[in-house]
């Protein structure tokens, strides 16, 4: 308890705005390895006193993991503007030269291994307060000379991610400390209270990362999967901030809005861990609230993700400053003391994490046996999904799956369900008998009634629908087969046409590439008939056409060329048209409507919102 009970010595208010060390941060009683700098040795200011910018922290990152023989460095991927994300592995010195062997065990045996906790900050990038926190935490498991942290990291890994969303806290780090004063105003209305727009909560491209743990449509997103996927940690914490008129929030939250399919035994485990984070912050006369607000249900959330892959999420809410300073009604709030709160839960997660590791390990070895149960018990032996004529956007939703762990296989066989037929090649098959039944389950669930009908936001999205493919569950599993392979006519040189359908997720793409390069290109509004090799095909409306005379007939190879390039990248059938009259409308038909590119009109600024 030692780490905790020195906060309270430092929470005065007049030492909030004063600058204060990283060593004052931790206490003073710990010493600290000489040669590990602290973050104001390599940043140039105290924690606290700036909005700390992503490349500061890489900078530190950096400088830790060559100073410290307890941490290594991993850049796992980039951001949509190149920032590198970073994955900080802290462990024993001795353990970091068998980190692979030590991860393997702990997939093989989950009780007999390691502990692991993944501990990430401000997804959210203008809740800033868990990245700067991350610094001071960083340099207590880096520097510490601790005989308690020495022994807990004997056994144990931390996956340090000190900030999920680097692009949103650079942009609103430039904004709060651009707008700085060299004394403080706290005044709301001030300007560096009100940040421009889009704001700094979402990525690049606007999007709220915290809603991208399932969908993974961002780079940010696959990149954090997939090391967690590598790891499969015991407990993974997410810290955020809410409106500054709040106090400190930590999970389990409210009991009825838990997902059902999370187990009763992680909600227990939750409320176990959060005694530690209630002794912590009570040391530091922090006032919280725990199971009053917030849901536990969308699997596509970073705190409730680890809750149905054998792991426990814990989300951290804490009041924000939004500046270095803010009136509140609870008072004055620098900046400061929502980094020292968001600091508090962190080592709180690890004092409670080692001290009931035990329980985590059970929790974790005792989840996928009960999957296996579940899955035996579930009634239905899978869900067959069509592939629409469209293996591209199959693709697409496969592509998904394979980044979350979910196994499938193409059918061998041609099944008949609810009147739907599902061609043997163009099927696949997800059986519930795997070891991620119950993430598959949610992704294939439409639930429709709840124990509690108030949610945050999202219950769950149903992929299949998403993707618009027609799907099953059934009771017997098909005969494994091979996918076919995308039908592709050679984009013949003596052509009068190319005809591209329009049903293909990729169709648009391809579209825009052939936009891009001047050609003309036309639509069919109506259906045709066609003859393709010696046989009559059909085409349906939306069909698209490149004439190979006309406009385009002088740069007719060059069209060829442009046309086989993007197709066999894009994975989309192309036919050759050896004439120009058809059954049903002909090439030159008024009902042959010419396209033109999209040039497309994004409202920005108030009162126009970033989400939309």
């Amino acid at each position: 308890m030692r780490v905790f009970v020195v906060f309270g010595l430092l929470m005065q208010f007049s030492l909030l705005l004063q600058a204060r060390t990283t060593e004052d941060y931790l206490g003073g009683e710990f010493t600290f390895d000489p040669s590990v700098p602290s973050p104001e040795q390599v940043l140039g200011y105290e924690v606290g006193d700036w909005h700390v910018r992503p490349d500061q922290i890489l900078a530190y990152a950096k400088a830790v993991a060559a100073a410290s023989p307890r941490v290594s460095l991993q850049v796992t991927g980039s951001t949509h503007e190149q920032r590198p994300l970073i994955l900080l592995r802290i462990t024993a010195p001795e353990n970091q030269s068998r980190l692979e062997e030590i991860r393997q065990q702990h997939l093989a045996d989950s009780e007999a291994g390691v502990l692991v906790l993944y501990q990430g900050y401000s997804i959210h990038g203008n809740e800033p307060s868990g990245s700067n926190a991350a610094l001071p935490y960083l340099y207590y498991l880096a520097a510490a000379q601790d005989p308690w942290l020495e022994e807990v990291l004997k056994e144990t890994v931390v996956l340090l991610d000190p900030s999920y969303n680097p692009d949103g806290l650079g942009r609103f780090a430039h904004w709060v400390n651009s707008n700085k004063s060299k004394n403080l105003v706290a005044d709301r209305n001030n300007r560096e209270q009100n940040e421009a727009w889009p704001r700094g909560r979402s990525n690049h491209y606007w999007f709220d990362l915290n809603r991208d743990w399932l969908l993974l449509q961002h780079p940010e997103s696959q990149a954090r999967i997939k090391q967690f996927h590598r790891w499969l940690p015991h407990l993974l914490t997410d810290h955020h901030e809410m409106g500054s008129d709040s106090t400190y929030f930590f999970q389990p939250g409210v009991p009825s809005r838990q997902n059902p399919l999370t187990s009763t035994q992680n909600f227990e485990l939750t409320r176990d861990l959060a005694r530690y984070h209630a002794d912590a912050l009570d040391a530091i006369g922090q006032r919280y609230f725990s199971e009053e607000s917030f849901d536990d249900y969308y699997y596509g959330k970073g705190s409730t993700y680890p809750d149905i892959n054998g792991s426990l999420g814990i989300l951290f809410e804490q009041a924000s400053s939004r500046s270095h300073l803010a009136e509140t009604v609870n008072g004055l709030l620098p900046f400061q003391k929502t980094i020292v709160n968001q600091l508090t839960t962190s080592l709180s997660s690890l004092k409670g994490g080692w001290e009931l590791r035990g329980q985590f390990k059970a929790l974790q070895k005792s989840f996928y046996q009960e999957q296996n149960a579940k899955a035996k018990s579930f009634g239905y032996a899978g869900w067959i999904v069509d592939s629409d004529k469209d293996p591209a956007r199959t693709r697409s939703m496969l592509d998904i799956f394979d980044q979350h762990k979910i196994e499938y296989f193409p059918v061998g066989e041609t099944v008949k369900q609810d009147g739907h037929t599902y061609p043997a090649g163009e099927s696949w098959f997800f059986p519930a008998r795997q070891r991620q039944f119950g993430l598959l389950r949610a992704m294939m669930e439409t639930r429709d009634t709840f124990e509690d009908e108030t949610f945050y936001d999202v219950s769950t999205w149903t992929f299949p629908l998403a993707f618009n493919l027609p799907y099953a569950p059934l009771k017997r599993a098909p005969k494994k087969g091979t996918a076919k392979i995308v039908e592709f006519t050679e984009v013949s040189e003596s052509a009068v046409a190319w005809a591209v359908p329009w049903h293909f997720e990729t169709s648009a793409q391809f579209l825009q590439h052939m936009l891009k390069g001047t050609f003309a290109v036309k639509v069919a509004t109506k259906p045709f008939h066609s003859t393709v090799n010696g046989k009559e095909k059909q085409f349906p409306r939306g069909t698209l056409v490149l004439n190979a005379g006309g406009k385009n007939g002088k740069r007719k190879e060059e069209l060829r060329s442009l046309i086989e390039k993007h197709a066999q990248a894009l994975k989309l059938p192309v036919y050759s048209l050896k004439s120009g009259l058809n059954r049903g409308i002909d090439l030159g038909s008024r009902n042959m409507r010419n396209l033109e590119a999209i040039k497309p009109l994004l409202l920005t600024d108030k009162p126009a919102r970033s989400t939309e």
